[in-house]
């Protein structure tokens, strides 16, 4: 086993490879000015003019129905992609 490095962003994939899943984690993707959370069932991008679309994987995995900001998990979604955005730096 090797020691942890403190000061590196991330997290253990052990979990991961060993079959336990945590569907609540926030997933990033950055992209130039854009940035992006799938968390669950739900992915929201949020884009450099500041446009926001969310989509439920699961029924819909071709992003092609935008749920809209009246989605009753908009705002909890809305919240994390802040959150895990400013955990890796990026603020809007």
């Amino acid at each position: 086993d090797l020691p942890p490095i403190d000061e590196t962003m991330g997290q253990s994939l052990t979990g991961l490879m060993n079959g336990d899943r945590n569907p609540n984690r926030a997933i990033p993707t950055f992209f130039h000015d854009d940035v992006a959370i799938r968390k669950g069932r739900y992915r929201m991008i949020r884009y450099r003019d500041g446009s926001t679309q969310m989509y439920d994987l699961e029924n819909d995995y071709w992003q092609v129905r935008n749920l809209g900001h009246d989605h009753p998990d908009y705002a909890q979604m809305f919240s994390a992609l802040q959150d895990t955005s400013a955990s890796y730096g990026f603020k809007f």
